[in-house]
């Protein structure tokens, strides 16, 4: 299991944040200077990519460029992780 907490934003409208996401994961995956062992990198950097998608209006409204979805991780407040470490490995091993 992977886990990244959202990060804190205002949210507008949730409309195409699911779609966001799953692109920039396909983007990250696929740029390459991603290596696939970097699936932590990969998915904060679609959580930053889908929470910036909150921030605007309809589902095209918020697509952020690369800059500032980078910026969001450099720079954005993450909310307290709903999942300790140990809930997360007790999971894991469940599976």
């Amino acid at each position: 299991f992977h886990y990244s907490p959202a990060f804190d934003v205002k949210p507008v409208d949730t409309t195409g944040a699911g779609d966001i996401f799953h692109a920039a994961f396909a983007f990250a995956l696929l740029r390459g200077d991603v290596r696939g062992d970097d699936l932590p990198q990969i998915l904060e950097f679609s959580c930053a990519a889908a929470g910036l998608a909150c921030m605007g209006v309809g589902a095209r409204g918020g697509i952020a460029p690369l800059d500032r979805i980078l910026g969001m991780i450099r720079d954005g407040r993450r909310l307290p992780a709903t999942f300790s470490k140990q809930q997360l490995e007790a999971a894991a091993a469940a599976k």
